[in-house]
């Protein structure tokens, strides 16, 4: 029967380097912070009115891989009307194509009309982002038309 000491010691070890995960969880929150700085961006120039509240969120989110890390999200209200940002997990099981990248992280997108998902998918030296909605079946790049489409159904 092994220690307690000894299960630790396998554990760690099977995790693999801490500089390599912390270098992992480090281009993750990096990632996740482009991504609320570019969303906050098309929010504030589709609403020349200043009818949209834009305020930052944090989240403690605890990954096997990665460890324990907060991330950024951001939460935008329409009167009483909200559309929460919140970063899932620095991984994810879904592809853009049966031969694509695996997706290398999830943020997920809720308000009262459901919700959808934004996958990070990383090829060579480019990151990009994907807009999916599990339940019609759909998944098409990020950008800010189809953010805009996707707010509008996440307010109705």
């Amino acid at each position: 029967m092994s220690t307690l000491t000894e299960f630790l010691r396998k554990y760690e070890e099977s995790r693999g380097h801490l500089s390599e995960r912390e270098q992992d969880r480090q281009e993750w929150i990096d990632s996740v912070n482009r991504l609320m700085s570019e969303i906050a961006k098309w929010v504030k120039e589709a609403d020349p009115l200043g009818k949209l509240e834009i305020q930052h969120t944090s989240h403690e989110i605890r990954e096997e891989r990665i460890g324990r890390y907060s991330a950024p999200g951001l939460s935008i209200h329409l009167d009483a009307r909200e559309v929460k940002i919140e970063p899932l997990a620095s991984s994810a099981i879904w592809r853009p194509t049966d031969q694509g990248p695996r997706a290398r992280g999830a943020v997920k997108l809720t308000g009262i009309g459901g919700d959808y998902l934004l996958y990070r998918i990383l090829d060579e030296a480019n990151e990009h982002w994907w807009l999916v909605d599990h339940e019609k079946h759909t998944a098409q790049p990020l950008n800010r038309m189809t953010f805009e489409a996707a707010m509008v159904s996440l307010l109705t």
